[in-house]
């Protein structure tokens, strides 16, 4: 025992001898210009203002004061403290590297002096930093309060600690700590037990890359992430960042994932995801092939409340910036288009709950190759009916091209027209097929550039506002000469059958024809629809076929039997009052006068009676 006391207690004056050996031998600011020539040699210009000092206990390093940088990778930066230290081994070895000959040092290959350094390396601290990210497309990116603390260093693949705090944004804070283990040998870096907070958002989860097999795998649990909030924060600092203007002030104030990642650059990836978007789960897989260069993506849920995240009714988007070509349109399809080879995305939702209606059994299957998307089906369940769709986008050129095949079978207007218009006017099953293309750089080029055509037609369709037999049979008894019939009429009309087409051509939608009857009393309609400005010229012609409007209407007139009657009417979507409605003198028989023909166009489209005809809402059910 007396022996190992001695041993210590000459291992421990040796030990002081020594530090102070190194401490009046070397003048720790004798290394200031060193280290300056040091970084300048890497192409890099730093200013150290402070004092350096040595440190001994526990292992032996430098204190540096008031470290400054500028125009390094972007950044320009100050460290009031930085502490770094190493073994007792690598302090002897930094103390002989200064006696040894320039000349032979510049043989040494670079990589490996920097693993050979970094051997020694014991541990790095940061004291109150600040850094400036600038760069020429972004205003300055300001990092303060930085607090870096790493122990017990390893290179060899041991695990040491890390710490690190900073705050951005303004003053949100963000804290780090973490398990961390390199080995430069291996090429393998991995982080466990990481556990970072950031305002209200907390980040956990594990990490492993392997350099030499390109390689990566982990898990990764992200938790309430107020989305509103973070981007008002980085908008302050991005301007081209747009903040959600949502129906529900809630959504996207709770957003959070749980993420299990394998990777592979030379082989299978896979990626299992549950992404909780204030409480609702998507589920995501998505798996690739390196050397197939494909990519599948599928997406499913039970139920997505997706009224929540659209715009507010009253929202204006007057004096907003616009936004920037193809972003906002075609943001979705960013996984299929970026990924260089053919890739897949399926979407699946049992029930997709909008403002006042659901969306069920709704299917998308889509593909990708070299910058075109073809939708090879798209499926779905609303209102009593069925959508169905086709689709192909090309981006591969400067402006977009769009070529779209959707169908609408059996939609009950009488649960669509309340829910999408507040409407209820017009009932009936209606189905619609269309083919469009267009091509543009934004929603409103590709708008404007649509061509195609379609059909419809409309099943047992009842308008709701008006009986027109018996506002046809009052305004001809009238002209006639008769007093008002004493016969009871049923609310409403049943309508025949109507069926139509039209087509699109430089932002109209011109309607090449309409048919459609009540008993006896057939009307046909063509016209053009404005789109952009909502102005419209609808050409009405009703005929009469047979002394009587119906078995249970009213006899006519014979004036007024197997003629035909056209009407034009014009207007706007957006005119307060009724259309202007007028006979077409130009295509009248001699036999029937203006003026007459005049009073019962007023009777049958509007400007006299009470019970008129809403034409303006007839219409936009028809054709908005």
């Amino acid at each position: 025992m007396k022996i190992l006391a001695i041993t210590v207690l000459a291992l421990a004056t040796l030990a002081a001898l020594l530090i102070i050996y190194i401490s009046v031998s070397y003048d720790a600011n004798s290394l200031r210009p060193e280290i300056e020539k040091m970084a300048l040699s890497e192409g890099y210009m730093i200013d150290i203002e402070g004092d350096l000092e040595w440190k001994f206990l526990p292992n032996p390093g430098i204190s540096v004061g008031q470290l400054s940088w500028g125009n390094i990778q972007q950044t320009s930066g100050s460290v009031d403290r930085l502490v770094f230290t190493v073994l007792w081994g690598g302090m002897f070895e930094m103390l002989a590297a200064r006696e040894v000959n320039s000349a032979s040092a510049d043989t040494e290959d670079p990589q490996a002096k920097n693993q050979r350094i970094a051997a020694f390396v014991d541990s790095i601290q940061v004291h109150d930093a600040s850094i400036v990210l600038q760069t020429p497309e972004f205003p300055a990116w300001h990092f303060s309060n930085i607090q870096l603390r790493l122990h017990d260093l390893s290179m060899k693949g041991e695990r040491f600690p890390v710490d690190v705090e900073l705050r951005t944004l303004g003053n949100i804070e963000l804290q780090v700590a973490a398990s961390l283990a390199i080995d430069l040998a291996a090429q393998t870096v991995s982080i466990d037990d990481l556990d970072a907070v950031l305002g209200d958002a907390k980040l956990r989860g594990d990490l492993k890359l392997d350099g030499a097999q390109a390689t990566a795998s982990g898990t990764l649990q992200l938790q309430n992430v107020n989305l509103k909030k973070w981007l008002g924060s980085l908008q302050k600092q991005l301007p081209l960042i747009d903040i959600p203007r949502t129906f529900s002030r809630q959504a996207l104030t709770a957003v959070g994932t749980n993420i299990e990642y394998n990777l592979d650059a030379n082989g299978l990836s896979s990626i299992d995801a549950q992404i909780d978007i204030d409480g609702q789960i998507l589920k995501l897989t998505a798996n690739s092939d390196d050397s197939t260069g494909q990519l599948r993506i599928a997406i499913s849920a039970a139920r997505f409340a997706a009224g929540n995240y659209l715009s507010p009714a009253d929202d204006s988007q007057a004096g907003l910036p616009a936004k920037s070509p193809n972003t906002a349109l075609f943001a979705p399809l960013a996984p299929l288009l970026l990924w260089p080879g053919q890739a897949q995305m399926e979407f699946t939702l049992d029930t997709l709950q909008m403002n006042g209606y659901e969306i069920n059994n709704l299917y998308a299957n889509l593909f990708s190759n070299r910058h075109v998307v073809r939708l090879a089906s798209l499926n779905a369940d609303l209102f009593g009916g069925q959508l169905n769709a086709l689709g192909r986008i090309d981006l591969s050129g400067a402006a977009p091209q769009l070529n779209l095949q959707p169908s609408l079978t059996g939609i009950d207007l009488a649960a669509a027209l309340p829910a999408l218009a507040d409407n209820h006017d017009l009932n009936g099953r209606f189905s619609l097929e269309v083919d469009i293309q267009g091509r543009g750089r934004d929603s409103s080029r590709l708008l404007s550039s649509l061509t195609g055509s379609g059909q419809f037609k409309l099943l047992n369709p009842r308008y709701a506002n008006v009986n027109i037999e018996q506002m046809f049979c009052s305004s001809t008894r009238l002209l006639s000469g008769g007093g008002l019939s004493n016969q009871q009429w049923p609310e409403g009309t049943d309508l025949q059958d109507i069926v139509g087409s039209f087509h699109l051509q430089n932002s109209n939608l011109l309607l090449d024809n309409l048919t459609t009857g009540v008993g006896n009393l057939n009307l046909a309609v063509k016209g053009t629809v404005a789109m952009p400005a909502g102005t419209y010229r609808i050409e009405a012609t009703t005929r009469l076929d047979g002394t009587s409007t119906s078995s249970n209407g009213c006899s006519v007139n014979k004036n007024f039997r197997n003629r035909a009657i056209p009407f034009v009417c014009s207007g706007s979507f957006y005119q307060e009052g009724d259309p202007t409605c007028r006979p077409d003198s130009s295509n009248l028989s001699e036999s029937l006068k203006n003026k007459v023909l005049q009073k019962l166009g007023d009777k049958l489209l509007g400007k006299d009676g009470e019970d008129r005809p809403d034409v303006t809402e007839l219409f936009k059910g028809l054709f908005k």
